[in-house]
């Protein structure tokens, strides 16, 4: 069993597994949001509304 497969339903599994992403990105870029948002492949404007929706930063 993996750390995905223990969250419920398939919403809450893709939910969680963003989230994960982007925090690890984040991470991995030093916080600059458009080297993050440029190597998972969505705008600036995307992972903002993201990080406001997951509540990051």
């Amino acid at each position: 069993m993996n750390k995905y497969e223990s969250k419920g339903n398939l919403k809450e599994c893709v939910d969680f597994f963003e989230r994960d992403l982007i925090v690890k990105e984040l991470k991995n870029s030093h916080g600059k949001l458009a080297e993050t948002a440029r190597k998972l492949g969505i705008s600036k404007q995307l992972l903002k509304y993201k990080m406001q929706k997951y509540h990051l930063r």
